[in-house]
């Protein structure tokens, strides 16, 4: 399992938190919006948090 959170504030930071706290064995990813995303790397996990940073629509669907 992997939880995405937005790195660059305290609320993208702190619903990571939450969802560690709630799920301990979850995998952390932090990124901003100009960094560019490790897809291969999120299709390793079968399911995937997201908080507060949204990833491209044509890869949300």
């Amino acid at each position: 399992m992997l939880c995405i959170y937005h790195i660059a504030d305290h609320d993208g930071k702190g619903s990571a938190a939450i969802v560690k706290r709630k799920f301990p064995q979850i995998e952390l990813m932090g990124l901003n919006h100009d960094m560019e995303i490790p897809y291969e790397e999120i299709e390793k996990h079968e399911k995937v948090v997201i908080c507060d940073i949204a990833l491209p629509v044509k890869y949300m669907l």
